[in-house]
């Protein structure tokens, strides 16, 4: 169909060879959902964060790993 619109002779574009196959929706959510993961580990294995925190590192960690799949397309 692509070389019935361009004509016959032409050749027919094709896209970049080395384009990964996913795209990133925004790098300010990859940074928040790093930051998150990284709060997370390190309220784990510090005692600078409060004892609630401590106990609960879990969710910074799973909440960033959550919002880092909505980080590609």
């Amino acid at each position: 169909l692509l070389v019935k619109r361009v004509g016959k002779g032409a050749k027919a574009k094709l896209e970049q060879p080395n384009k990964p196959g996913y795209e990133i929706v925004s790098w300010w959510l990859v940074a928040a959902a790093a930051l998150l993961m990284l709060i997370g580990l390190a309220a784990r294995q510090s005692d600078f964060f409060p004892q609630i925190m401590r106990d609960y590192w879990w969710v910074g960690t799973a909440g960033g790993a959550f919002l880092f799949a909505f980080c590609f397309k």
